[in-house]
């Protein structure tokens, strides 16, 4: 049961509207009762466990569901890449949402139209399975953004420590339902439906835990703590925002193209499809790793830009390295991921730790992501169409070496110790 009292406004900051103003560091807010600040983070880690399995489970089974409802390469295609348009499109209205029902009933409501989704998607034919992942990621992308807030509310002074709790909690739940998903799938009298429904039950508990928080919380705007308020000026007009946003979506593109395609660029090479899909695994659980450690590398700073800039530049390397020396594949995959999860932890921390307060946090959070996704769709199919026109992999692999770079660059901006109001 998640106590919504727990929840405290980020102390406010001077910074102007471009973002571009230094911001001295402050003095630490006073923190929540200790037992409400428990449940909350515990809330959030609960949230973050919901926010992949129902995508990731349906990779493995995809064969089967393709089967049994007739479904084309190109319609399969489609049912991967449409989850992070929603994405985009669910984080875009979510901080106007928040402020109207309040942080607490906004995330119930969110984790209510993952359930559902989850379920009419398992349970429905033809165009239903389509509707119902466009309803699940809806719900899913609301939830992205608001994370970010919620942790700017709850611990505005430890927010590294508990992104990278969040974000590993994230990554694990995703790494494990695509780990048992055909397992289910044999064990069960369902089948496929049975493997990607499964994990709208877990929506349901979150729900259930936030339930009390939410039925106490009047509108945002009145009640103490709020964790999204009323908020002056916009991201889109300040410039940092955009570095952040820039920062986010290339570490997103890069990150869902790997996903996307490492297996097939491995098999290509003449890689047992196997040890394909353990390099695969490889590069999502050293991840976790490189996100843990983003708290270590933070401490003490209000500058988040050689954190930041090592991060891309590591991920660069990796990646260069898969693409222009094949025969270490292990080494540079080890590299890349473990890169990817600290850019992943520097990405959600950059968000709230460039706004003045919760409210501002939800207001970049939906701008990043929603621009993070948008870029992360087109990622997979340009890095397919390079293929395509080059007959290689070596230069799809080297294209996203060169994104991974750019973070370099962009994570100056993005990095810096300015505020976003």
């Amino acid at each position: 049961m998640i106590d919504g009292s727990g929840l405290a406004r980020a102390p406010e900051r001077p910074a102007d509207c471009s973002g571009d103003r230094p911001v001295s560091p402050q003095p630490a807010p006073t923190r929540s009762q200790g037992r409400s600040v428990v449940l909350l983070v515990l809330g959030v880690l609960l949230v973050a466990a919901n926010l992949r399995p129902a995508l990731t489970s349906v990779g493995p089974v995809l064969p089967e569901l393709r089967a049994d409802l007739g479904l084309s390469a190109a319609a399969a295609g489609a049912l991967t890449a449409l989850p992070l348009l929603a994405f985009a499109a669910g984080g875009l209205g979510t901080p106007a949402l928040g402020r109207l029902l309040g942080t607490e009933r906004t995330l119930v409501a969110a984790l209510v139209i993952i359930a559902a989704g989850t379920a009419v998607r398992s349970a429905a034919q033809g165009t239903g399975l389509f509707a119902g992942t466009v309803v699940l990621a809806l719900g899913i992308g609301a939830a992205n953004v608001l994370l970010p807030s919620v942790v700017k509310a709850t611990l505005p002074t430890r927010v590294p420590l508990v992104t990278s709790w969040y974000a590993a909690v994230l990554n694990l739940a995703a790494s494990l339902a695509s780990g048992v998903a055909e397992p289910i799938a044999r064990a069960s009298a369902g089948g496929w439906r049975t493997a990607m429904g499964c994990w709208g039950i877990l929506a349901v508990v979150t729900a259930a835990a936030w339930l009390p928080a939410a039925l106490r919380a009047r509108s945002t705007t009145a009640r103490r703590g709020a964790a999204v308020g009323p908020i002056s000026g916009s991201p889109w007009r300040s410039r940092v925002a955009w570095a952040v946003a820039g920062y986010f979506a290339l570490q997103s593109a890069v990150f869902y193209s790997v996903v996307a395609w490492l297996p097939t660029v491995m098999i290509a090479r003449g890689t047992d499809p196997t040890v394909a899909g353990l390099l695969l695994l490889t590069y999502q659980l050293v991840g976790l790793l490189g996100g843990l450690a983003v708290p270590l590398l933070l401490r003490g700073r209000t500058d988040q830009r050689g954190a930041a800039m090592l991060a891309s530049g590591t991920s660069a390397i990796g990646l260069l390295g898969l693409a222009l020396l094949p025969g270490s594949e292990w080494l540079w995959v080890v590299v890349a991921g473990t890169a990817s999860g600290a850019l992943f932890t520097l990405a959600l921390t950059l968000i709230t730790e460039r706004s003045v307060d919760a409210a501002r946090s939800a207001s970049l959070s939906s701008m990043a992501q929603s621009a993070g996704y948008l870029i992360s769709a087109a990622g997979p199919l340009l890095v397919g169409a390079l293929h395509e026109v080059t007959g290689t992999w070596t230069v799809p692999m080297v294209l996203l070496g060169a994104v991974s770079a750019t973070g370099v660059v962009v994570a100056r901006p993005a990095g810096a110790d300015r505020l976003v109001t």
